[in-house]
C-alpha cells in the first residue's frame, strides 16, 4: 500500500502514517482526502500503547472517540465538528455522563 502521498497540488491523499522522532514507534495513523483527515485515525503514546482513536469526516472529528487517561476510558459523541456528550468508563463501567451544549 502507498502511504504518505502528496498530489501534483500539493494536498495529502491516501494513508498516512508518521513515526516518533525515533522512527521505531508510530505516533498516529489515518487517511486524508484532499488535505483533510478522513476515515479513521489512531494516535499513540511514545510507550507504543494506543492513546486515541476515532474518525474524521472532511477535517472534523464525527461519531464516537475513545481515549485513555490514568486508566479511564473516555468516550466521545461528536456531532458535525463539535462535541456533544462525553461518557466516563472505569473498569468497563460507566461512571459520569458530561453533556455539552
Amino acid at each position: 500500500m502507498e502511504k504518505n502521498k502528496i498530489d501534483d497540488n500539493g494536498l495529502k491523499q491516501g494513508y498516512w502514517e508518521y513515526y516518533y522522532p525515533d522512527g521505531n514507534l508510530l505516533f498516529y495513523k489515518g487517511s486524508y482526502l484532499n488535505d483533510n483527515m478522513n476515515g479513521l485515525w489512531e494516535f499513540y503514546h511514545p510507550n507504543g500503547n494506543l492513546h486515541m482513536k476515532g474518525s474524521y469526516k472532511d477535517g472534523s472529528k464525527e461519531g464516537i472517540w475513545e481515549h485513555y487517561v490514568n486508566g479511564i476510558l473516555i468516550k466521545e459523541l461528536w456531532g458535525d465538528g463539535s462535541l456533544i456528550f462525553k461518557m466516563l468508563y472505569k473498569d468497563n463501567i460507566l461512571i459520569k455522563v458530561l453533556l455539552e451544549v
